[in-house]
């Protein structure tokens, strides 16, 4: 252990009154006479911390890293350094610097001894249809990256025309939006006289609409002929059976008396009433 040795020969001693140091003011192990020390050999108190230390407090003040570390002094050189070293832990940094969590960290940037996690994306590129959406992922993106909508045109791939889309509809057709003209007729009704006919209107129907027709209609029968005329009324009627004229087997010339016609066959047979009851005629 170093000492100061005060000299007694040779005249008046050096004493406290002498020095300037105080005691707190000497390295610790080694004794001098300060100036607080009544002319007495003390101890110094100032702790030697060789060539190193950790700081003991790490904080940001007006945008500047301070560090404080251990009051003391620093008289060794640590090798390949010309002056002491204070170290701060990993730990220490990240905690003053508010990096607790590695996701906020681009991968493969290394910051206060961790490594980022945090995945780089770089320019991502997305095209989107209409309606469409996309997840963006999560990490780093370069600012470069796109999502786009696709042409409209190309996904409205169309061959309607105006009048071919309901009126008061619209729809996108090659990119432009068409309103349509078709007219809306609904239910459409309509009775039909005898062989009447009805043009039907363009436009949309609903499927709810008719086109009718009312007609009396005639079963068949049979009409048997009599010496007056007679009249099966069938005007305005639809016939659901035959009308037939009945015949009879005996209508034929050879039963009709000569010069009389019966519906068109004239009669053939020759009258012999005018000859007395065996009399021939000749």
């Amino acid at each position: 252990m170093g000492k100061i040795v005060i000299g007694s020969g040779g005249g008046s001693g050096i004493g406290s009154s002498d020095c300037t140091a105080t005691k707190n003011q000497v390295l610790a192990g080694f004794t001098a006479i300060t100036k607080d020390s009544d002319d007495e050999v003390i101890t110094g108190t100032i702790p030697n911390k060789g060539a190193a230390t950790y700081a003991s407090k790490i904080e940001f003040i007006y945008k500047s890293l301070r560090l404080t570390f251990p009051k003391g002094a620093y008289l060794d050189l640590w090798d390949g350094y010309d002056g002491p070293v204070v170290y701060i832990s990993e730990q220490d940094l990240r905690d003053v610097i508010g990096y607790l969590d590695a996701g906020k960290v681009l991968e493969g940037t290394t910051i206060a001894g961790r490594e980022g996690t945090m995945p780089n994306k770089g320019a991502v590129t997305q095209a989107l249809n209409a309606g469409g959406s996309y997840v963006i992922p999560a990490g780093y993106h370069n600012g470069a990256g796109k999502v786009t909508a696709n042409s409209l045109a190309g996904q409205t791939s169309a061959t309607a025309t105006a009048g071919q889309i309901l009126s008061g509809q619209t729809a996108w057709v090659n990119g432009n939006k068409v309103t349509g003209t078709m007219p809306n007729q609904g239910a459409v009704s309509q009775a039909l006289a005898i062989n009447g006919s009805y043009t039907i209107p363009a436009g949309y129907h609903s499927g709810s609409g008719k086109v009718t027709q009312s007609i009396a209609t005639m079963g068949g029968q049979t009409v048997t002929p009599s010496s007056g005329q007679q009249t099966v009324n069938t005007s305005g009627k639809y016939m659901t059976g035959n009308v037939v004229i009945a015949g009879d087997g005996n209508l034929n010339a050879n039963n009709i008396k000569s010069g009389v016609s019966i519906f068109g066959v004239k009669g053939a047979m020759v009258d012999y009433s005018y000859l007395a009851q065996g009399q021939v005629a000749f």
